[in-house]
C-alpha cells in the first residue's frame, strides 16, 4: 500500500484543508482512504491507496500541492508580512488576493518542479528548503510593498494600483454574470448559467475578492443602481464590464 501525509502549522490550515477537499473524490475513485487530524498546533492530511494506483493519484496530487502552496500559503505569508496601512480591512483583503495571483503561473512552474513524495511532507519545511527561492520572491514582494507603503494611503492611488495588478492577471473565465438582486455570480457562457459563487450585495469588496478568484475576461452586471459601485467597478475592470437590467 502506498501512503503519504502532508502536514502544516495551524496557521496554514487552509492549505491542508484545500488539499483534502481537492483529493477526496480522487481517492474514492481509486479506492483509497484518507484522514484529517488537527492537534497540538498543527494539522495533517493522510492518504493511502494500492501501489498500482499511486502514480495516477500523484498526478492529481502534484497539481493540488502546487496550488495549495502558491495560492493558500502565499496568501497567508503576505497577510503576515505585508505591513501597509490601507484605509479599509476589506480593501486590504482584496489587495492581498490580487497580490497572491500576481505572477502565480511562474511561481507554480517553480513549485511543480520541486514537488516530491516522501512519506510525510511538512509544508513549511518544504517552502523553507526546497522552495527557498520562491519564499525569497515573496519576501522581496513584501519588502517592496512595505517600502512604498505611502502609495496605499490614498484610496484613489490604491485603486489605481489595484486596477494595474488585475489587468495583468491571466483570465480564468471567459464571461460571468453578476446579479445584485440575489447576490449571485454565474458562468455567462453556459446556457444554464451555472452558479459559481455568491456575494454580499452591500459589500463591494466581498464582490471584488470573488472577482479576483474568478478572473473573468468579460463581466455583465445586472440590477446595480448604486453610482459609486458602478464607478468603482468601471475604474478597476475598465472595458471588461457591462451594466444592464435583467
Amino acid at each position: 500500500m502506498w501512503e503519504f501525509s502532508v502536514m502544516a502549522d495551524v496557521k496554514n490550515e487552509n492549505a491542508v484543508s484545500y488539499i483534502q477537499d481537492k483529493m477526496k473524490n480522487t481517492l474514492l475513485e481509486f479506492d483509497g482512504v484518507y484522514s484529517y487530524v488537527k492537534e497540538n498546533g498543527s494539522c495533517s492530511f493522510s492518504l493511502g491507496a494500492a501501489k498500482e494506483k499511486s502514480e495516477e493519484i500523484k498526478k492529481k496530487l502534484t497539481k493540488v500541492l502546487c496550488d495549495a502552496i502558491c495560492e493558500k500559503m502565499k496568501y497567508n505569508y503576505l497577510k503576515e508580512n505585508v505591513c501597509v496601512d490601507i484605509l479599509d480591512n476589506k480593501m486590504f483583503a482584496t489587495f492581498l488576493k490580487v497580490y497572491t495571483y500576481f505572477d502565480i503561473e511562474l511561481e507554480k512552474a517553480i513549485a511543480i518542479r520541486a514537488i516530491c513524495f516522501p512519506k510525510c511532507l511538512n509544508l513549511e519545511s518544504f517552502l523553507n528548503f526546497r522552495l527557498h527561492k520562491l519564499k525569497q520572491k515573496w519576501q522581496e514582494l513584501c519588502f517592496l510593498t512595505n517600502t512604498n507603503a505611502s502609495v496605499f494611503l490614498k484610496s484613489e492611488t490604491f485603486l489605481d494600483v489595484l486596477e494595474f495588478l488585475i489587468s495583468n492577471l491571466d483570465y480564468k473565465h471567459k464571461k460571468i454574470v453578476i446579479d445584485f438582486q440575489d447576490g449571485t455570480i454565474c458562468d455567462g457562457i453556459e446556457s444554464s448559467e451555472k452558479l459559481l459563487t455568491k456575494f454580499v450585495t452591500d459589500d463591494i469588496f466581498d464582490l471584488l475578492t470573488k472577482l479576483v478568484d474568478l478572473l473573468p475576461r468579460e463581466i455583465v452586471v445586472l440590477n446595480l443602481f448604486d453610482e459609486e459601485k458602478i464607478h468603482l467597478l468601471q475604474n478597476i475592470f475598465q472595458n471588461r464590464v457591462e451594466f444592464t437590467k435583467k
